[in-house]
């Protein structure tokens, strides 16, 4: 989904952690992440934060890779 100028993927999860949604704008460097305001809509930032990192959290089915692995990204929970 559009965040300003660039792509927002949403996670959702089920199971043991059903209802949390997580959101995560990939860009192409570090100033591009640090420039990125981010939408209303986006929650709490976690970015960085090691116990939000994907393999911190209880497995869940695997999720395609995207075609290109930009280096840096900003994470934020939804729904507060």
């Amino acid at each position: 989904m559009p965040a300003g100028d660039h792509l927002a993927e949403v996670d959702v999860f089920h199971g043991p952690l059903d209802g949390l949604r997580i959101v995560e704008v990939e860009f192409d460097d570090r100033g591009a992440a640090d420039a990125f305001t981010a939408p209303g809509w986006f929650g709490e930032e976690v970015t960085g934060r090691p116990e939000w990192n994907n393999l911190a959290l209880p497995p869940r089915p695997p999720r395609p890779a995207p075609a290109t692995t930009p280096g840096w990204a900003r994470t934020a929970r939804l729904g507060g």
